[in-house]
């Protein structure tokens, strides 16, 4: 409401402005106190609420749902004939449908939003549309990393192509994703051999890697590497604590 009406003020302030580059005697008393012309008209304002954050909006989208009314119904109905509403535009960005209606980079962020909550969905989503993400533009990045709530998306991903900055935003979720997959089986191998227990060890690891979404068969792999042990003695463990 506020942002809208200061617009209109805007407006009007500026349309005042120009009535004073003219003569007074083409303006009414009325129309000169007033700072209004018969004939004046306003642009229409618009005002979005864009929400992104990962949990669904559930908060009111009117005035209406934030007032408190009468007990009674009657009452209520009578109090809303003097009182206007104001309904907001909001856009939950991260729960959209139909995202195919949008158009360039705002179909892309949008498709990123609704995924965002597992880094391996994002990062598998972004890899399916590799040609895009390869090789972001500069700004478009800055309302990405926003949006993630991520400050290890590094500059050092920012490469210079045909004269213009650009990020590979692919290699920058990558890097991001294997970071946290290694401190996590890092974390739960620590926390085995805290313990001294070494089924401990690897039950932590494996929790973590199933946190970050990551398959059977990867799982096993890292674990080969991690441990150093045969593709049966992994493939043994984590069969035990993936279920």
């Amino acid at each position: 409401m506020l942002y809208d009406s200061l617009s209109y003020v805007g407006q009007i302030q500026q349309l005042w402005k120009e009535r004073e580059k003219e003569e007074k005697q083409k303006m009414t008393a009325p129309e000169y106190l007033s700072k209004w012309k018969k004939d004046d008209r306003l642009v229409p304002v618009i005002t979005l609420v864009f929400y992104y954050d990962t949990e669904q909006w559930d908060g009111s989208t009117d005035l209406y749902g934030m007032l408190q009314w009468g007990a009674g119904e009657a009452d209520q109905e009578l109090i809303k004939k003097y009182v206007p509403n104001y309904q907001i535009n909001l856009v939950d960005a991260g729960n959209l449908e139909h995202l195919e209606r949008f158009q360039s980079d705002l179909q892309e962020i949008l498709g990123m939003l609704k995924c965002r909550g597992n880094k391996k969905e994002l990062l598998d989503y972004m890899n399916k549309r590799e040609a895009y993400f390869r090789n972001v533009d500069e700004e478009t990045y800055q309302v990405m990393r926003e949006f993630l709530h991520s400050e290890k998306l590094l500059k050092e991903n920012v490469e210079r192509m045909e004269g213009k900055e650009t990020v590979d935003m692919c290699k920058a979720l990558e890097e991001l994703y294997n970071d946290g997959v290694e401190q996590g089986i890092e974390q739960g191998r620590k926390q085995g051999i805290e313990q001294g227990i070494e089924c401990g060890m690897f039950r932590g690891t494996i929790e973590i890697m199933k946190e970050f979404g990551i398959s059977m068969e990867e799982a096993i792999e890292r674990i080969m590497k991690k441990f150093e042990i045969t593709k049966e003695q992994a493939e043994k463990e984590v069969e035990k604590y993936w279920n």
